[in-house]
């Protein structure tokens, strides 16, 4: 296992009261938050976020491409960003044929995307730092 010893022990303490923090906001926003909500912007928000994929989806391309080792940072937010596109994609459509085309792009384009983006990141981080070690 790869060792950070340079960060402070206080930061695994932090990271753990945050997420104790986002739990009780979580709970709170359960039971707070209406079923139903119209928004402003909806159109903005959804185009902002496939831009904020198709940014990142270059930006690991060109990782890829000079052999940067910063394709482990970039493929690994790639693949978080299509898992919360499709969760979000399914969760917000309408029942009938756009619930039916969420799942869709969800099962055969973001999802196997986001899993082989992990595979890069993961695959690239044990070459990369092995072969640094040794």
């Amino acid at each position: 296992m790869i060792q950070a010893k340079h960060l402070p022990k206080i930061m695994g303490s932090l990271y753990g009261v945050g997420a104790v923090a986002l739990a009780i906001w979580t709970i709170g926003l359960a039971y707070n938050l209406p079923t139903r909500h119209i928004v402003r912007h909806w159109d903005l928000a959804w185009v902002g976020f496939d831009v904020l994929i198709g940014s990142t989806m270059l930006l690991t391309g060109f990782f890829a491409v000079r052999r940067s080792g910063y394709i482990i940072l970039s493929s690994g937010a790639l693949g978080s960003l299509l898992l919360t596109d499709a969760w979000f994609d399914i969760l917000m459509s309408r029942p009938g044929v756009e619930s039916h085309r969420a799942i869709f792009y969800a099962v055969f384009i973001e999802l196997p995307i986001a899993i082989f983006s992990f595979f890069i990141a993961r695959y690239t981080l044990k070459t990369f730092f092995i072969s640094k070690q040794h």
